[in-house]
This record gives C-alpha cells, sequence and structure tokens, in this order.
C-alpha cells in the first residue's frame, strides 16, 4: 500500500503478499505476516501524522506564507490518499480477520485508522480556511515594497478572520508560524527606498509576535508546552524588541521546572514512605 504519490511523504506502506481468498484462514502465517504489517504501517503513518508546518522555521529556514499553504494541501492530499487506501477491499478484509481472531493488534489498526481520520478531517479544514491567503499572497509578491502598504491589512484581517472561524488553527503556535512567514515575506521585499518605514512595520510586527508568543505561553497547560513553544519561536526570541517584551517568562518557565521538581520528589518520598510502610506491617505480621 503506497502512503503518497508525493515527494510530501517519501515512503510507502506496503501490504503483505495475502490473496482475499486466504483472509478466512486460521494459517497462523497469514496472521504473522498481517500482523507484522499492522506494526510497521503504525510506525510509518505517525511519521507522517508528526510532520509540523513549523518544521522549515525550527531547521533555521526562512520560509513565506505560501510554504504554510502548500503544506497543508499536501498534508490533505497524502492523508486522503493513506485513508482511501485503508478503506480497500484487502485491507479491510485483513483488518476482519484481525478482529475475528481477537488479534491483539486490531486495537492498533482501529487508534491508527482514527488517527487518520481525525488529522485527514483537521488538513481538510485549515487548508479549506487558508486558501482565501492565496490571492492576498501573490498580490504582495507582485509588487514593491513601497506599494505593499495598501495590502498589508486586508491580508492581517484575513488571518484574523481565519483565528476567528478556523477552531482547528485557533492555536497560538500555529498562528505565530504564519505570521513569522508573513514577516520574511516583507523582509524579502525591496525596500531600498523607506527603509525608516519598513523597520517601523517590522517592529510592530515583532510587537504582534511578541505579545502572541506572551499568550501562546501563558495558554501553555506544561512544562511540556512551554518547551515546545520555545523551539517553535526559534530566533524570534533572539529579536531585540521581542526578547525585551518576553524576558520575564524565562523566569516563569523556571519556576514550572521547579514545581515539577517538587511534584516528582513528592511522589517519590511517597513511594519511598509506602515501602516502608509496607515493609513494617510484613514484619509485625503474625500470619506472616
Amino acid at each position: 500500500m503506497n502512503v503518497s504519490r508525493a515527494q510530501f511523504v517519501t515512503f510507502s506502506l506496503s501490504a503483505p503478499p495475502v490473496h482475499l481468498l486466504f483472509l478466512d484462514s486460521m494459517d497462523k502465517s497469514v496472521m504473522y505476516a498481517i500482523e507484522s504489517a499492522v506494526i510497521q504501517w503504525s510506525h510509518q503513518v505517525q511519521v507522517v501524522l508528526k510532520r509540523e508546518s513549523s518544521q522549515p522555521l525550527l531547521q533555521g529556514e526562512n520560509p513565506t506564507p505560501q510554504v504554510e499553504l502548500e503544506f497543508w494541501k499536501r498534508r490533505s492530499e497524502d492523508l486522503e490518499y493513506i485513508y482511501n487506501q485503508l478503506r480497500t477491499v484487502k485491507v479491510r478484509g485483513m483488518a476482519g480477520l484481525l478482529h475475528k481472531l481477537q488479534s491483539s493488534y486490531f486495537p492498533a489498526f482501529q487508534a491508527m485508522f482514527r488517527d487518520v481520520v481525525a488529522a485527514l478531517m483537521e488538513a481538510r479544514d485549515i487548508h479549506t480556511h487558508l486558501v482565501p491567503l492565496h490571492r492576498h499572497l501573490e498580490t504582495l509578491e507582485s509588487l514593491e515594497f513601497p506599494e505593499v502598504k495598501p495590502w498589508l491589512w486586508p491580508l492581517l484581517h484575513v488571518v484574523c478572520l481565519i483565528w476567528a472561524t478556523c477552531e482547528l488553527y485557533r492555536c497560538p503556535g500555529r498562528l505565530m508560524v504564519l505570521l513569522q512567514e508573513i514577516c520574511n515575506l516583507l523582509v524579502q521585499q525591496e525596500f531600498e527606498n523607506d527603509v525608516s518605514e519598513f523597520n517601523q512595520r517590522v517592529e510592530d510586527l515583532d510587537r504582534r509576535l511578541g505579545t502572541v508568543f506572551i499568550q501562546a505561553f501563558d495558554d501553555a497547560p506544561g512544562l511540556e508546552h512551554a518547551f515546545k513553544l520555545l523551539d517553535i519561536a526559534g530566533n524570534l526570541l533572539e529579536r531585540p524588541l521581542v526578547a525585551r517584551n518576553t524576558s520575564d517568562k524565562y523566569l516563569v518557565l523556571i519556576h514550572m521546572f521547579s514545581e515539577d521538581l517538587d511534584a516528582v520528589r513528592m511522589i517519590y518520598s511517597q513511594h519511598v514512605q509506602e515501602e516502608v510502610e509496607h515493609g513494617q506491617d510484613w514484619q509485625t505480621d503474625p500470619e506472616q
């Protein structure tokens, strides 16, 4: 079973050489082949599902918003391709055999299928909401920088509409990626005729990015999400204006880390105490 026709996915999932006539078989070799395929598919599908549009930024590249649009378009197409293959008669027959024989790998197949469906629905919805950006981005890319100003606010208005109407994209981390890509697009524009105005707009965008980062940091449910947010932000936090507005969050991060350490220490102490009490009970129990 091929995962994708496009370069977005660089590997393929192969179905075992099991003929449809043998899907009612109790042959152990048939079951082993099917279960092995499920294990392989689960690992490979997870590689696809874990891909994020923020990867170019994390790798030090300077992508523009068109990269964001292309990512979700490709992701939607590839996940639909995977979904259609998982719905073929052969694969459904293999899943039916796993269910019939109560294989321990049937829940893994179900979980993989649910993950693909959820990711496909997400990608379709986000792609649909991002499409209106395409016309505005093409216009900006065709202009000289001094001509950009009248077209920038309509672009940002569409971004606000995406935030308001696309629940699955209403995530500060994802919005931060999109805004950074818009900054990259503006940096790539020619601005020799009005450097001061350009710098002022960059500062304004930096302030907005700093505000988004602070909001995302404050909304982070725990230490792991906070560190992931720092990875996504990357070089953004090195910009002087952003760094000045967000520097106090490092103290908050240290405090969160200290709280987690205290929680671990308490769990460990309780565990040790329970072990000690259990040992004392064992020594004093007359029935032992």
